[in-house]
């Protein structure tokens, strides 16, 4: 945190508490790009209207909680999911919202990009799953 912001609020924060969502969960769908997500509903500006954003982890304020979905890439979305709760810490104000702030040009990359092992791996099950079929 120093080398985002000069002034600490805290030296040795404790972690926030965490959770795996496992594949096995009914909360965890499949995504045809090759990752594990749950859907989080966001209201529009229209009565009954929402958009669907696949989520494969989030930092809850309230509770300082993280929630991870079950992926090959579970260490790179609890980085960024920290990097929420550490934004949070400094700035109490932002409850850890947002992707503009100078943490993610220093720490993290500000969207989840799946690793070249995701990507491998889904090609390996897919695979599996041809030969299987035929």
């Amino acid at each position: 945190m120093n080398e985002v912001w000069k002034e600490s609020p805290l030296k040795n924060p404790d972690l926030p508490r965490c959770y795996v969502l496992t594949v096995n969960s009914p909360d965890v769908f499949w995504n045809e790009n090759g990752f594990n997500f749950f859907p989080i509903y966001i209201p529009t500006t229209k009565l009954n209207e929402y958009k669907i954003r696949r989520v494969v982890g989030i930092y809850q304020p309230p509770t300082k909680t993280v929630f991870i979905v079950e992926n090959f890439d579970t260490e790179q979305v609890y980085r960024h999911e920290l990097q929420h709760y550490f934004l949070h810490l400094h700035d109490s104000k932002s409850q850890g919202m947002g992707h503009h702030q100078k943490i993610w040009k220093e720490c993290e990359p500000p969207r989840y990009q799946r690793s070249i092992k995701t990507i491998v791996m889904r090609m390996i099950e897919e695979n599996q799953e041809l030969k299987e079929n035929n």
